[in-house]
C-alpha cells in the first residue's frame, strides 16, 4: 500500500486494503420509546341511598351508582402514567375541566359532591380522591385511599398512611377496571386529620369502582 493510500485511510477513517473496495459505514437512526400517557377515568361511586361511608351525589346514575367521568360537569379523573407512581385521582370540582354545563342537569349541579358518613353524622362537599398506585395492581393488593375535603370535620380522610386508618383492597377486575373496597372489621377504620389532631373512625366501609377507556 502506498504512503498516499495510508494517509487517505487515516483521514477518512474508512477501512482500506490493497486491491479491496472501500467499505462505507451507514449511520444508524436513533429510536426512542414513546412515553406512556395519562389515562382518563370514571369513578363509579355508590349512590346516596347506600349505607357506605363514602357515597356519590346521585347525578349521572349508573344503576344504583353515580358516575364521575373525566371532563363532564367539572370533573377530572385520571390514572397517571408511571412517574413513578400510577395513582388514580378524582377531582369533583376542577375549574380546568372541559365541560361545565352538566347537561342534562344544568350548571346548578356544580360542584359535584361526595357524601362522607361518619356514623354519627354526614356531610356532602366537593373533594379530591386519590387511590395510590392503582395502575400497578395486577391481582389484589392493599392500597392507600385518601380524600382531601376541607370539611367541617376533616381536612383529610385517610385509609392507610401516616395518620392511621386501614388501607383498602384493590382488585383488578378487567383490562381497565379496578374494584376498591374495605377490609373486614375491625380493619375498616379511617383517620380524620385536622389542624387540631387526628380522630379514628371505625366501620368506615368503602366500595367503588374505577374504569378507564
Amino acid at each position: 500500500m502506498s504512503r498516499l493510500a495510508l494517509v487517505t485511510c487515516a483521514i477518512t477513517l474508512v477501512a482500506c486494503d490493497d486491491g479491496s473496495p472501500i467499505r462505507s459505514v451507514e449511520p444508524v437512526a436513533a429510536t426512542f420509546a414513546k412515553a406512556p400517557a395519562n389515562r382518563t377515568a370514571t369513578f363509579v361511586m355508590p349512590g346516596p341511598g347506600s349505607l357506605l361511608a363514602v357515597r356519590g351525589d346521585g347525578l349521572f346514575p349508573d344503576g344504583a351508582n353515580s358516575d364521575y367521568t373525566s371532563g363532564v360537569c367539572g370533573v377530572t379523573a385520571t390514572i397517571f402514567a408511571p412517574n413513578p407512581t400510577q395513582d388514580a385521582v378524582l377531582v369533583t370540582n376542577n375549574p380546568t375541566a372541559a365541560d361545565k354545563t352538566c347537561a342534562p342537569y344544568g350548571k346548578s349541579a356544580r360542584p359535584r359532591n361526595v357524601t362522607i358518613d361518619y356514623g354519627d353524622g354526614s356531610e356532602s362537599l366537593p373533594g379530591t380522591l386519590n387511590v395510590h398506585d392503582l395502575g400497578t395492581v395486577t391481582g389484589t393488593s392493599l392500597r392507600f385511599f385518601g380524600l382531601s375535603l376541607n370539611g367541617s370535620r376533616c381536612d383529610k380522610l385517610q385509609f392507610g398512611g401516616p395518620f392511621g386508618g386501614d388501607s383498602l383492597w384493590v382488585t383488578k377486575t378487567g383490562a381497565s377496571a379496578w374494584h376498591i373496597y374495605s377490609q373486614s372489621s375491625p380493619h375498616n377504620t379511617a383517620a380524620c386529620a385536622t389542624s387540631g389532631g387526628t380522630v379514628i373512625y371505625a366501620n368506615m366501609n368503602v366500595d367503588f369502582v374505577v374504569t378507564a377507556p
